[in-house]
């Protein structure tokens, strides 16, 4: 089953992370979770791994991961 993302900016995926809790660590394109404990210890993800992964939990996406 294939799920549609928004094919959004950069400065799009940006502003969606810092709405929803979300914010950036050690560069523009390294993020984390605002609330999360020891954030600054956490080498963090880049913008479209974290917009993805936050879009699916917000629509309720399911993910497959398939190992070769």
């Amino acid at each position: 089953m294939a799920y549609k993302v928004p094919d959004w900016s950069y400065e799009e995926m940006a502003k969606y992370l810092k709405e929803r809790g979300w914010e950036e660590s050690w560069s523009d394109d390294n993020w984390v979770r605002s609330k999360a404990k020891y954030k600054e210890a956490n080498n963090g993800t880049t913008t479209i791994a974290a917009f993805y992964l936050q879009y699916g939990m917000d629509n309720n996406l399911r993910y497959r991961v398939i190992l070769d």
